[in-house]
């Protein structure tokens, strides 16, 4: 489902959380979330919105209630959320928090030991994938995200806007920040 979020048209709509749980009860296995930075009020906190496209925004963390709560309703293969990813590194800690929290052992956090992410070995069947949230998440490049995670673990914070953090292990926990490294910016 492509701009899943959206109740009508592309430009100047209107962003629901409810949109999220109807698909979901329609059957629908793959749905897009179109993640950004909030600003004004919602500043600090990942959202979900057209960008630049004069939508309604919603919490990402209302969303992911939405889905946890429907996502197998209708079937039990695995559940795929396609993240379009323009948030800051200490927002994707944030997303991959939330994940971890509320969709618990639904989300799938690391490979299975018996199939491991290699070249050549096979990914495993959507049956042993059941009752499993997989994300779809483009990374930032390499070099990018690796030096972006060194000032982050080393300041508690990635730019001027960014209130530092004591310890950043602390606030996201060493499990989150696995999570974060396998789906997200880490």
């Amino acid at each position: 489902s492509h701009n899943t979020y959206l109740t009508g048209r592309q430009y100047g709509g209107k962003s629901s959380t409810e949109i999220y749980r109807q698909v979901l009860l329609s059957g629908c296995r793959c749905i897009e979330l179109d993640c950004w930075d909030g600003t004004g009020e919602n500043k600090g906190e990942p959202i979900i919105t057209h960008g630049k496209a004069m939508c309604t925004d919603v919490f990402f963390k209302d969303v992911l209630y939405q889905i946890r709560d429907t996502a197998f309703a209708r079937s039990d293969f695995p559940l795929i959320l396609s993240f379009e990813n323009h948030c800051s590194k200490s927002n994707q800690l944030k997303m991959a928090k939330y994940c971890m929290e509320i969709f618990g052992d639904m989300l799938l956090s690391k490979p299975f030991d018996d199939y491991p992410l290699e070249p050549g070995v096979q990914l495993p069947s959507p049956n042993r994938l059941k009752h499993k949230i997989l994300i779809k998440n483009k990374r930032l490049k390499a070099d990018i995200e690796k030096l972006q995670m060194e000032q982050f673990l080393r300041e508690g914070k990635l730019d001027e806007e960014d209130e530092p953090v004591e310890n950043p292990e602390d606030i996201v926990g060493e499990e989150i920040l696995a999570v974060c490294k396998y789906y997200f910016a880490g």
